[in-house]
């Protein structure tokens, strides 16, 4: 890691049914990390280099925390310390449940304590199944809910193929504390658009091809019902 650039630890490659060893790499992935940040730090106390203040992001917490014995922990200890050491943090999941999801009562309840410590929630589309869980942790009315669960409905049918845009794409509602949320819109421009979209291999098949291509269906006689 060079202390003056943004880096990513790229796990992707290893495959979901190897749990240990994602629970290797990321505890060694996470070590390294916060290695490099207290020796940055201790060079600037020193006045061999200038302050950096750093800035941790944890996507796919839900997979981290389930990875292993002791990730939980970690966690639990950078939200309570991390402005002693000068970091800032972002922790990104699906749902509530993901974090209730684990095995340990003791690691779900330091689990709901990261969202109820965050200075800032922001959520997107979430169905209504969550909002019992989610104002367990933060203050919601009744129509922040409504905006949240109606941005998890789907898009309209559309009988020419044409993709058709979800309701909640890109919409998301800021929380701070008790204050009235703010939803706001992200748009992305045409090069962040293709980096992120994860529906490529359904646009990369040839148009009109379809998945029962290769089934020969025989056309309909006289007195067939449809």
């Amino acid at each position: 890691m060079q202390r003056d650039r943004a880096v990513v630890f790229d796990v992707s490659s290893i495959d979901e049914t190897e749990t240990d060893l994602q629970a290797a790499v990321l505890l060694a992935c996470w070590s390294y990390g916060f290695g490099t940040v207290n020796v940055a730090n201790a060079l600037a106390d020193a006045g061999l280099e200038p302050r950096r203040h750093y800035f941790v992001v944890l996507d796919e917490l839900w997979r981290a925390l389930r990875a292993g014995k002791g990730m939980v922990d970690r966690v639990d200890a950078l939200t309570r310390l991390n402005r002693s050491v000068g970091v800032g943090q972002v922790m990104i999941s699906h749902t509530m449940s993901d974090l209730l999801a684990l095995p340990a009562e003791e690691d779900r309840m330091k689990a709901q304590g990261f969202v109820e410590r965050s200075g800032m929630v922001i959520c997107g589309g979430l169905p209504a199944s969550e909002m019992a869980l989610l104002t367990k942790a933060i203050p919601l009315s009744r129509q922040e809910q409504q905006k949240l669960v109606s941005w998890q409905d789907p898009p309209a049918w559309d009988s020419r193929g044409v993709d058709v845009e979800p309701p909640g794409r890109g919409k998301f509602l800021i929380k701070v504390g008790g204050r009235p949320g703010i939803p706001v819109h992200i748009g992305l421009t045409s090069v962040e658009a293709k980096l992120n979209d994860t529906n490529k291999r359904w646009h990369d098949a040839p148009e009109g091809e379809s998945l029962m291509a290769e089934t020969p269906v025989d056309p309909p006689t006289a007195g067939d019902s449809a």
